[in-house]
């Protein structure tokens, strides 16, 4: 009961959030998109022990360090100072509030954050892998529409395989659909290869299609 629970109270917030920071035909679109689905989905992996822990894991691989770009994990604070002071309203933003997750990591400027990615272990909700402890998804990452092409998603990929690492995590996943070539690119460019694949079908906005148990293609 308390997982249907967590679903339902996860797409309140986040038809709440939609219907706030959104046009009615824009929140319309949305709802319309989420009704009905049937998606192929890749699952991409990457086995942390085969990493070269070289420095920090920040290296930026000719991205644009010389105007102060870093790779760091991100605090919550951060994240909402951001969010208040530019109007930034994507909900890619605001996981924390709609699954509860804590840990991401962002590529950011002095003034902007770039890109984010959050970090799902197999504690949090999420809706697709059924994972173990060693375990980690990468979530919902999203670079803004200004900084894309600048290979800022490889990059904080990379830096958190290898904080991943370090925390004793053995395997960690993306998920992305078929038809996205710019999040394949990026993420097989990160070291990622993909080892399986999944549906996921919702009728009427409730899903149907099962979790993935990643110990059986492993």
């Amino acid at each position: 009961m308390m997982k249907y629970d967590k679903k339902i109270g996860r797409a309140i917030k986040l038809l709440s959030d939609l219907f706030k920071n959104h046009t009615f035909i824009d929140f319309i679109k949305t709802i319309k998109t989420a009704i009905f689905r049937n998606d192929l989905i890749y699952v991409f992996a990457i086995d942390t022990d085969a990493l070269i822990q070289n420095g920090s894991g920040n290296s930026l691989h000719g991205i644009d360090a010389e105007h102060g770009v870093v790779i760091k994990k991100g605090d919550i604070n951060e994240l909402n100072d951001f969010c208040n002071r530019t109007g930034e309203n994507a909900w890619e933003f605001k996981c924390y509030k709609y699954d509860g997750v804590k840990d991401f990591f962002i590529a950011r400027d002095a003034n902007t954050i770039r890109c984010i990615t959050w970090i799902y272990r197999k504690d949090d909700f999420n809706r697709f892998l059924i994972m173990g402890e060693e375990d980690a998804l990468l979530q919902y990452g999203l670079t803004l529409p200004q900084y894309r092409g600048q290979r800022l998603l490889p990059a904080v990929l990379q830096a958190i395989a290898k904080y991943l690492k370090n925390q004793g995590c053995k395997k960690v996943y993306v998920l992305i659909e078929c038809r996205n070539d710019a999040s394949i690119k990026s993420t097989t460019r990160a070291g990622f290869v993909k080892v399986g694949q999944m549906r996921l079908i919702k009728i009427f906005g409730i899903q149907i299609s099962r979790k993935l148990d990643v110990s059986k293609i492993s």
